[in-house]
């Protein structure tokens, strides 16, 4: 399930790794840079939506049972069908049973435009 968060909220949780996506990714190669480096993807990820759904339904490498994404905006929303790729990978991750639990959190003024990349 997503989450909304209200901008004064913060993303501190003591019992996660929180992985900040912060505002203005527009590229897909870069989020998924930014991604890998945060979460110390292994070296055989391959840069693609298959590959960062592979490596979220596993992070059997991290010293946590919980991952916090804690996105500032929607990334990629200057490529609508870009960022509804990476949406739709996220809900299907969330849909997977895994070893670590996997949160997603946007802020609350993208419910909107989320709602409509996922329709």
């Amino acid at each position: 399930m997503i989450e909304f968060h209200s901008l004064e909220s913060s993303a501190s949780d003591d019992e996660s790794c929180v992985v900040r996506i912060p505002e203005g990714i527009t590229h897909k190669e870069n989020l998924l840079r930014y991604i890998a480096a945060k979460l110390n993807f292994p070296d055989y990820f391959g840069f693609n939506w298959d590959a960062l759904d592979e490596c979220l339904a596993d992070l059997s490498w991290l010293q946590t049972s919980k991952v916090l994404f804690w996105h500032d905006d929607i990334p990629l929303s200057n490529e609508p069908e870009e960022a509804r790729r990476y949406l739709q990978v996220l809900h299907e991750v969330l849909s997977e049973p895994g070893r670590v639990q996997l949160r997603i959190s946007f802020p609350k003024k993208a419910k909107a435009e989320l709602d409509k990349l996922l329709a």
